[in-house]
């Protein structure tokens, strides 16, 4: 999206290059060579964005696949410290009623 935003700029400002040096008053001869020069620093810079933005994205890109993995793992080492609480519960409910079994024997 930022690239195209990118073209369509380039596109306007060439326009404005075109009408600035047709309404200057320089002489004929030299409006196409200034044209040329102008649009040309102009695609230069374009293209220079152009990379920049590609360069950002690639670097701040991050695979679909490798965050669901990485969720995947979250999620499991959860589960897991899940299931070791659970038995510790239901291990110390297990003492528990053993005590109290053995209390009310006495």
């Amino acid at each position: 999206l930022v690239l195209l935003a990118l073209v369509c700029l380039n596109f306007y400002l060439e326009k404005k290059i075109y009408q600035f040096v047709l309404s200057s008053d320089h002489p004929e001869h030299l409006h196409m060579e200034l044209v040329l020069a102008y649009v040309g620093m102009l695609r230069r810079l374009s293209v220079c964005v152009g990379v920049c933005v590609l360069l950002l994205v690639c670097a701040r890109y991050r695979d679909p696949v490798q965050q669901s993995l990485q969720v995947l793992q979250q999620l499991r080492e959860t589960h897991k410290s899940l299931q070791e609480a659970l038995q510790r519960a239901e291990r110390l409910a297990d003492e528990k009623k053993l005590e109290d079994h053995q209390l009310d024997g006495k």
